[in-house]
């Protein structure tokens, strides 16, 4: 214990597997969050964004691939494993990485494959990347709701299946906020789909998703004397009251109007991309302090089940 100390008092840093544009915003993110830049390698040859971040960037090491990167790794506990490249490839890099015992960052949702999750262990050294739930908003809702009644959560995407990789953090939330879920029912047509299910506390959720839909994606929680509604996502606004207002005074042309109460926006934060800061800064605790996560394994696991359920996906 007293050798793991001395270790983590060495300044963090990150070896990067990957490098879509993503990776930018989490590079911006760690340096923020004073990580160092260990070393980065996208999983393609020749790729053009990889020179163009180890140009923008600076790295502590330079390597002809991410295999010779990771065996660089003896001994140096205080780089951590960050994983962003495409789905398809994740889940088999990840099994390479456990292999080295360092702490390991891995974005969302690991594989679509809840077969090849389930085959993992319940490793206690992998952070899952679902941003979203390191939102002010939703820490905000984390510790102030009460009592909800109803919650309606609406989807649109070109394709249904389209959920288990780019939505799924939605379920995400839910689950966070609500516990696991019971499913009741799900409907599925052509163009849409539907999924009720229920809290641990008999809350009433309903999932809605729609093909091409216009509509913002948004998660509406309903109290009794409040309504919270993210929609975008990243905006929160909470409603206490319902404003009644006559056209030219004529009562029978009542048009009534909800009042906002209170506003939590994400983009507030400009420069950087929405719960990333607070994303890393938990990363950085988990690896320094083991604080315990909530965005483990097991979460994903629980994420893409409810997720794939919804899509009829395996």
């Amino acid at each position: 214990m007293i050798i793991s100390k001395c270790v983590y008092k060495m300044k963090l840093k990150i070896l990067i597997i990957g490098s879509s544009k993503i990776v930018e915003e989490h590079i911006k993110s760690a340096l923020y969050n004073k990580i160092g830049l260990y070393s980065l390698n996208s999983t393609r040859k020749n790729s053009t964004n990889e020179v163009y971040l180890k140009k923008k960037f600076k790295f502590e090491k330079n390597f002809d691939n991410w295999k010779l990167a990771l065996k660089s790794l003896k001994n140096k506990k205080n780089v951590i494993i960050f994983l962003a490249p495409r789905i398809k490839d994740n889940f088999e890099i990840l099994k390479e990485c456990i292999k080295y015992k360092n702490f390991i960052f891995t974005e969302k949702p690991i594989s679509t494959n809840l077969i090849k999750l389930r085959s993992l262990k319940s490793e206690r050294k992998i952070f899952v990347g679902f941003n979203r739930l390191f939102y002010n908003s939703v820490k905000y809702l984390k510790k102030n709701l009460k009592k909800p009644t109803s919650v309606i959560v609406k989807f649109t995407e070109k394709k249904i299946d389209q959920i288990s990789t780019n939505s799924v953090h939605i379920f995400a939330i839910i689950i966070y906020l609500f516990g696991e879920l019971k499913v009741k029912n799900k409907h599925i047509y052509k163009s849409s789909s539907t999924l009720f299910a229920l809290s641990k506390k008999g809350v009433p959720i309903y999932f809605s998703f729609s093909k091409n839909s216009p509509e913002l994606f948004s998660i509406d929680i309903n109290t009794e004397s409040k309504r919270y509604l993210l929609k975008p996502i990243e905006i929160l606004t909470i409603y206490k009251k319902i404003k009644k207002k006559y056209i030219n005074g004529n009562k029978r042309l009542l048009v009534p109007t909800e009042v906002p109460y209170l506003k939590i926006d994400e983009y507030s934060t400009k420069n950087f991309k929405p719960g990333f800061i607070n994303q890393m800064k938990h990363l950085k605790k988990f690896v320094v302090k083991k604080q315990k996560i909530f965005n483990d394994i097991s979460m994903v696991k629980n994420t893409l089940k409810l997720a794939n359920l919804f899509t009829n996906s395996r």
